[in-house]
């Protein structure tokens, strides 16, 4: 989708920005979007792009469909606003995916492909709460900063 902010790069619009400019991008697989979301992406785009929403993500199909969708290396960037704000906190919109789904998907990309990097964005911003809502973000974003460290680094994807 396009940037709601004229010239600025975000979550949607870095997606299609890329898919428009790198001819070597074959696949762009996207997990953890709301429903309402998933139906944003351009008919131009839609053979190159695959969607696993919230509500897919419940069921135990996507496992064994996700798996088969990997047919290249893999850029794996998480975006920590999918996650449910039970697992940790965002000042975005939040989704309802848990560490464990994306423990999931890990392991599966692991299995089957080879992982070129990871990202990891959406950190609380201090800025946007009070002492409180900082406290209480520090601590759950933590843990869960440190759960999906320990995810990455049981797999050993670094040289």
């Amino acid at each position: 989708m396009a940037s709601s902010f004229q010239g600025i790069l975000s979550c949607g619009n870095w997606i299609r920005q890329i898919l428009e400019e790198q001819e070597c991008l074959k696949r762009v697989i996207l997990i953890g979007v709301s429903d309402e979301l998933a139906c944003a992406v351009r008919e131009d785009f839609k053979d190159k792009v695959k969607i696993y929403t919230e509500s897919e993500l419940s069921g135990k199909d996507w496992v064994s469909d996700f798996a088969g969708q990997l047919k290249e290396p893999v850029y794996l960037s998480v975006d920590k606003d999918v996650f449910s704000s039970s697992e940790l906190l965002t000042d975005w919109d939040q989704g309802s995916m848990t560490l464990s789904q994306l423990s999931k998907a890990w392991d599966i990309i692991c299995r089957k492909k080879p992982v070129l990097a990871v990202d990891i964005c959406g950190e609380y911003n201090s800025i946007s709460g009070g002492n409180r809502r900082i406290e209480e973000s520090d601590k759950r974003n933590s843990l869960a900063n440190e759960k999906i460290l320990n995810m990455f680094l049981e797999k050993r994807i670094y040289a």
